[in-house]
């Protein structure tokens, strides 16, 4: 995994505007998009019947379309209730479908690739748009908007090659791209909860994984055996590193393969259209599910943790100091409760839109958002568990704790933040 991360984070820096190898291949394979579109000219001269490219969309695709046309068609994609997309998430977006039409197979046309290459320098500000408002089987609502801040204009000038709208807004890079802004978030998150868990919890098990990290008991003044959430983190630490592993692959696979409908084939040869379903993104959708596990679970860890060290703190202050004890395991608690409430997996795989030709989803844009909703939760009950422990520092319970257990607090949490890298590789 270890090549993939550093090559997903090259591509990130790309995004962000820095050189790299990314961006000079984008550039190297202008030439490759300007020979297979006069190629895909030359078969559409045929008279040949190109999804996208001669007709309009969806179960429309019995009428015939040309440049003027793709007005209509973006606008006619253009619903949902617009919200602000940041310049960094759609600069992320525009540099995703510029990787993936960098492959090609699209037959974008190459003033339209140009214009991507330049729009990923110099786009700036954020971007409205219903970024949300998908139904899972090809994104191409949020990818209209998105298309529409690049190109509104030149479309209603009927400048549009013909083409290039479904090129642009079809495939699975509007949800591989909010992917990739949520898996930051995800990693930032998550490296809090393993050095809080490496802290809490009884380190002093074999573990699996390189590197030297300071061990110690639990965080536990009580009986001969701690609670289950405290003995040993390696079940929960095992399965975010597994899911990690599973979400890189899966946006590493996205951004290395051509997605759109339809796509191009044969053109050494006999250059001709394939409509298929590349867009459907069912591993990104299967590691999203995942993660969302993962944070309910996580969550539930923290929810114990906060309650555990309240308890400790409140044994070892006197009088109205037991006080801010009090609240945080039941906030904690109703925090929890709502992150556990959230759905991890499908609500519907089937569909029976335009007139049953989109007739299968993935939902992964649905799935990001519901991830998002769970890395705020999970934000919010490390705050808790960071508010509790300040506190418990400056009553001395951790000066106290760490006496009695003969352990390093301040080296443990460094070891779960060392630990985190680790586990959670990024680049």
């Amino acid at each position: 995994m270890g090549e993939i991360v550093r090559e997903k984070a090259r591509f990130v820096d790309a995004a962000q505007g820095r050189d790299g190898e990314f961006r000079a291949d984008w550039h190297e394979r202008s030439s490759l998009v300007a020979r297979q579109r006069e190629s895909v000219e030359g078969y559409l001269a045929t008279g040949a019947t190109v999804y996208g490219f001669s007709t309009l969309l969806g179960h429309l695709d019995n009428m015939t379309a040309v440049s003027a046309e793709q007005a209509n068609l973006l606008r006619g994609h253009l619903v949902g209730t617009p919200g602000e997309l940041s310049e960094g998430d759609f600069r992320l977006l525009t540099a995703v479908k510029v990787q993936q039409l960098s492959l090609g197979g699209s037959g974008v046309s190459p003033a339209t690739y140009e214009a991507l290459l330049e729009y990923v320098d110099t786009w700036t500000g954020p971007a409205m748009g219903a970024w949300e408002s998908s139904y899972g089987s090809g994104d191409v609502v949020p990818g209209a908007w998105w298309a529409n801040a690049l190109f509104g204009t030149v479309a209603e000038a009927g400048d549009l090659p013909a083409g290039d709208l479904i090129a642009l807004i079809n495939g699975n890079f509007v949800s591989t791209a909010r992917s990739i802004a949520t898996t930051i978030d995800l990693q930032r998150v998550l490296t809090s909860f393993v050095q809080v868990a490496w802290t809490m919890g009884d380190t002093r098990h074999e573990l699996n994984v390189d590197g030297d990290f300071e061990v110690g008991p639990p965080v536990w003044l009580e009986s001969v055996q701690a609670p289950v959430s405290l003995r040993d983190p390696r079940p929960l630490l095992g399965n975010i590193r597994s899911m990690w592993a599973q979400l890189i692959d899966a946006l590493w696979g996205d951004l290395n393969a051509a997605s759109g409908n339809p796509l191009f084939i044969g053109f050494d040869d006999d250059v001709r259209d394939v409509s298929q379903s590349s867009f459907l993104n069912y591993e990104l959708a299967d590691a999203l599910s995942r993660a969302i596990t993962v944070l309910v679970r996580a969550g539930g860890q923290l929810q114990r943790y906060i309650e555990h060290l309240c308890s400790a703190s409140a044994e070892l202050v006197e009088g109205p100091e037991k006080v801010k004890y009090v609240q945080p395991p039941k906030v904690a608690t109703a925090v929890h409760a709502d992150l556990s409430r959230t759905d991890t997996g499908f609500r519907q795989t089937y569909l029976a839109t335009s007139e049953g030709i989109e007739d299968a989803c993935d939902e992964t844009l649905q799935l990001v958002g519901r991830a998002t909703k769970a890395i705020a939760e999970v934000d919010e009950l490390l705050a808790l568990f960071g508010r509790v422990r300040d506190d418990a520092e400056r009553d001395g319970v951790l000066a106290e704790i760490e006496s009695r257990l003969e352990l390093d607090w301040g080296g443990k949490m460094a070891a779960g933040r060392q630990l985190a890298t680790r586990l959670l590789p990024f680049g």
